[in-house]
Formats: structure tokens, C-alpha cells, sequence
């Protein structure tokens, strides 16, 4: 019951609210008599105090006194007061009412002539009346849920029947069924609501969250699992306060969904261990016959392709947990299955994992960019609690080499991680590389810098190599020459007896055999390690 509703009692036809108007739809909880002058301190909050002023007469200056219990009442949150005018306080200042009226507690006149007990015993009983009213009620929602559970009703009839038993148009959000269902033709997207989940304050985690969302007032209860965001139910435009039969089906729906998501956590999870099993066997190049892998794959519904590149994701997290703790563990089974739910779909072709490290793998297809995976990459990649992605791509090999490119990949990681240093720590600092880029780090980095530098030789100078063989002629030589000179035309030609326009045909010549601009110095240093391995037979 509120003020409003109070004053269509009968026994308040003969009252009036002299002000505080503005907090007509104040709940009242409590009806309760003043009759001390610290009275006040035993009021709570929705208490509508009953009072003939008396007590709060101080040296004939009556108007101070209620002024001083008013402010007092305000603080304790009460919904109103209800005062005797004529005998003891023949009227209210203009402070009181000012005051009255900016904090929005009503100030009711009660006739004289009326007992308190003929004026609390009717609000008394009808909060009671109120009460029962609200256990059927609540009862009612418990039964309605109830129903739901044992009919195993989908989350589409869930958000239905929340709706019911709301006033305002609902929302149902659950991140490992990548759903949003909404009443009233609500919309919201998986950007926003992630936007949203952005804003959730850990005080928040027990009880619901009211906020503004593009000027329209939100109330949201979040839903969670090890301390993530796993769902939440929304109520669009709840600005007044719940019932209890609302508050009732708030939490018997957040409870189902819950419920909802760990048996899917459950399946989900024992599935996925043995997928993050049949990678890594393929990553670590487990002695696996090319039928066993396919007959594996299918029975996880997974298509084998012929080649593929390894691309290995890790994060920093806030928090101060090391790399093998639980909660890392956790952080990033989240953060796969936010990638399986809303990135795989976009590329189909995209096998999905953790390896025996912990980093998240994925396996791409020849058809599938880095640069484009990543972007869709993030706009998915959860903002709360993520400092720093790190991301290493190996290059593309068949499913028998598929432990090079996890090699290669490995690489690129620590590369990234070298990278980060020289960068301050923001928010979802994001560092990308691809051992096709190559260059000295790749060779630093690599596990075994020999076999890499072999690798190399054969990928850009064996052409050349080649090139010379076919047609007798010295690029080689002409290299080795011109970079032990530092790239000085006129001392090489000086040691090859030649002009330097030859030198410089030579060199274009090796830059467009190779594909490497010789004049960069990343290049020129790659360039000179290969030709080093070369000479020396590596």
C-alpha cells in the first residue's frame, strides 16, 4: 500500500495532504504512534508515523520542532507522516512544507476527533489483507514455475511466462546458449548486452542491477557462474519498486536459467575435453593413423581438412592467480566458449580447443585471414578482466606437419609476449604475430634455430640457388659479396671486378626471386643468416 491508496481509506475522507505530493506512491509498511520526543529513533524505513506534534514543541516554537522531526523521518526513509492540526499545532510553516515537499515525504491533517486506534487499525489491516494477498500470490508464481521445470518447457516459454507476472517487457540472456529472447519486440544484441555486462559492479552479484540503457530504465538480474557473467533477465522500463510475487518469479526464473546452464555446462564440458584431447594429440604429433584422426573427428562432428595453421591465443587477466590455477583455467574455458558460441559460426571451418598449456587453439582452414578472424575476434572477446591478448599464427601445413605450425605458433606467442613490454598496461591490450612474417625473432624464438634457418634457405634462396645452377650465373655470390659490404654497389663491384650497374641488376634480380626488399634491414639481416647457412651447409 502507498500514500495514494492510504488516502482512499474511508477513515481519511476528512484529511488532506498538505504537501509532499510528489511522494504520493511512497510504500508504507508500518503504521506507528509518536508520542516522545525521541520516538523517531525507533521508526524503519516505509513506518507512516501518526503524531499530535506535542512532544516536539520546543519553547512555543512548534514549527521547528516538526521541521526537526520531519528531517529526522526523511533519513529513516519513512512514507509519510500523518499530524493532528488545531490543538497542539495550529498549522505548518512554509520550511516544513518546502522541506516536505523536496524530499518527497508527505505531510497528511488527520481529524481531531478520531482515536489512533481508529486510525491505525484500518491500515494495519489492510497491509495485512495486502500481505495475504501477496502469499497467494507468490504461491501462485512458485506453482506456475513449478509446472515449467516439470514439463521441461524451453527458454522461450520461460521468458513468456516471466512476462506474465511482470508489468514491463522482458529479456532472457544465457552466453552458452548464444541466446537472446525477448517479449514486446524488444532488441538488444550479443555487442550490447556484453556492453552492459561491462557495467556489472560486484556488489550487484546477489541482487539485481538498476541502470539506465538509452534512456530507459533497467533492471537486470545477472546470472553467474565462477564469478563470470553466464546470463542474466532483464525488466525494461521497472522504474517502481518489485513486489514480493515479482521479486518471486525474478528469482524462480534466474534459478531455472541457472539450473539451464549448468546441465548444458555439464554436457558441454565432458565434450569438450575430448576435443581439447584430440588436438592436442594432433599437435603434439601423436602417432595417429590419417583414418583414426578422421573417425575421431567425425565423431565429434567435425570435418578434417587437409591442411591447416595453428593459432594460439593466451591472456592476461586481472588478478594476481598464476598460470596453472583453477581460475585460469576457468577464464579460459569462458573465453572458448564465447569463441565457440559466437565466432565459430562465422567460420565453420574453425576446429576449437585448449591445449595441454592451457592456451586456446584454434585450427584454420588455407581460406580463413588472421588479420579477418581476429577483427570478428574482437568484438567478442569479454572486456571484464582481460589486461592483455597475446596471439601467435603458424603458417599452413598438412595434418601430418601439423606440429611444425603448433611450433611455429608457440614462437609467435613468446614473440608477442616480447612485444607487450614495451607497451604501459590498458585495458585489452592486444598483441598479434604470425611467423609469415617473417623475421630474426622467428629464428630466436623458434625451438630449434637451425632447423628454422634450413627452413628459410629452402623457402627464399634455394631459387636462387637454383637460378644460378640453371643459368650459370653469380647471384649468390653477388650476395654474399654486397652484404659483406654492407649493401655498398661500388665496393662489390670493386671486389667482382664488375660495373656497378651489373651489381645492382643482380641485386633487384635476387630481390625478385626472393620477394624480399634487400633494403630494409630486417631483411638484409634474414638475407645474410641464410646465406651464412648456406655457405656453411646448415
Amino acid at each position: 500500500m502507498n500514500i495514494m491508496q492510504l488516502m482512499e481509506l474511508s477513515i481519511f475522507d476528512d484529511s488532506n495532504i498538505l504537501s509532499g505530493h510528489n511522494g504520493a506512491n511512497n510504500n508504507i509498511s508500518n503504521a506507528t504512534f509518536i508520542d516522545a520526543p525521541d520516538g523517531y529513533k525507533w521508526c524503519k524505513k516505509g513506518d507512516f508515523v501518526i503524531t499530535t506534534g506535542y512532544p516536539f514543541i520546543q519553547h512555543r516554537d512548534e514549527n521547528n520542532g516538526i521541521l526537526q522531526l520531519i528531517k529526522r523521518l526523511s533519513e529513516k526513509q519513512c512514507s509519510g507522516i500523518g499530524i493532528k492540526l488545531g490543538r497542539y499545532l495550529p498549522n505548518i510553516s512554509k520550511d516544513v512544507i518546502a522541506f516536505s515537499n523536496k524530499n518527497k515525504l508527505p505531510i497528511i491533517s488527520l481529524p481531531n476527533q478520531l482515536t489512533w486506534a481508529e486510525i491505525i487499525h484500518p491500515i494495519t489491516s489492510q497491509l495485512n489483507q495486502k500481505q495475504q494477498n501477496e502469499l497467494k500470490e507468490t504461491h501462485f508464481v512458485y506453482e506456475k514455475f513449478h509446472e515449467h521445470l516439470k514439463k521441461q518447457e524451453s527458454l522461450s516459454h520461460l521468458v513468456q511466462l516471466l512476462r506474465s507476472m511482470q508489468k514491463v517487457p522482458v529479456t532472457i540472456f544465457t552466453r552458452i546458449f548464444n541466446e537472446v529472447i525477448s517479449t514486446d519486440n524488444i532488441n538488444i544484441s550479443n555487442e550490447e548486452i556484453d556492453l552492459l555486462i561491462s557495467k556489472v559492479k560486484k556488489e550487484t552479484k546477489e541482487g539485481l542491477q538498476t541502470i539506465k540503457w538509452k534512456n530507459i530504465d533497467l533492471t537486470v538480474k545477472w546470472i553467474f557462474n565462477n564469478n563470470i557473467v553466464q546470463g542474466g533477465v532483464f525488466l525494461w522500463g521497472m522504474s517502481s519498486e518489485l513486489t514480493a510475487p515479482e521479486r518471486a518469479s525474478i528469482e524462480q526464473a534466474s534459478t531455472i536459467i541457472a539450473l539451464k546452464i549448468e546441465q548444458r555446462k555439464s554436457i558441454s564440458n565432458a565434450s569438450q575435453r575430448y576435443k581439447n584431447e584430440f588436438i592436442s594429440d594432433m599437435l603434439e604429433n601423436v602417432n595417429i593413423k590419417y583414418e583414426a584422426l578422421v573417425r575421431r573427428a567425425k565423431e565429434m562432428d567435425w570435418e578434417l581438412e587437409h591442411k591447416y595453421k595453428v593459432l594460439l591465443l593466451r591472456f592476461s587477466f586481472k588478478g594476481s592467480f598464476n598460470e596453472d590455477s583453477l581460475q585460469k583455467w576457468k577464464q579460459n574455458e569462458f573465453i572458448l566458449e564465447s569463441i565457440q558460441n559466437r565466432l565459430v559460426p562465422l567460420f565453420s571451418d574453425i576446429l576449437s580447443g585448449l591445449d595441454r598449456k592451457n592456451n586456446v587453439v584454434l585450427l584454420l582452414t588455407q581460406d580463413i585471414s588472421v588479420k579477418h578472424l581476429i577483427h570478428e575476434f574482437k568484438k567478442i572477446t569479454p572486456k571484464e578482466g582481460v589486461l592483455k591478448t597475446f596471439v601467435g599464427a603458424g603458417r599452413l601445413y598438412p595434418l601430418s606437419k601439423l606440429n611444425t605450425s603448433y611450433k611455429e605458433a608457440i614462437a609467435s606467442l613468446n614473440i608477442a609476449y616480447k612485444q607487450s613490454e614495451n607497451f604501459k598496461i590498458t585495458e585489452n591490450n592486444f598483441f598479434l604475430n604470425e611467423f609469415s612474417n617473417i623475421n630474426m625473432e622467428n629464428i630466436i624464438f623458434s625451438e630449434n634455430p637451425l632447423d628454422e634457418i634450413k627452413s628459410l634457405i629452402s623457402e627464399y634462396l634455394q631459387k636462387v640457388v637454383d637460378y644460378d645452377n640453371k643459368r650459370d650465373s653469380d647471384l649468390i655470390k653477388t650476395l654474399n659479396s654486397y652484404l659483406n659490404n654492407n649493401g655498398n654497389v661500388e665496393a662489390t663491384a670493386d671486389e667482382l671486378i664488375v660495373h656497378k650497374n651489373t651489381i645492382r641488376y643482380r641485386i633487384e634480380l635476387v630481390e625478385k626471386i626472393t620477394t624480399l626488399n634487400i633494403r630494409k634491414l630486417n631483411n638484409k639481416l634474414l638475407l645474410k643468416v641464410m646465406v651464412i647457412g648456406l655457405i656453411y651447409g646448415i
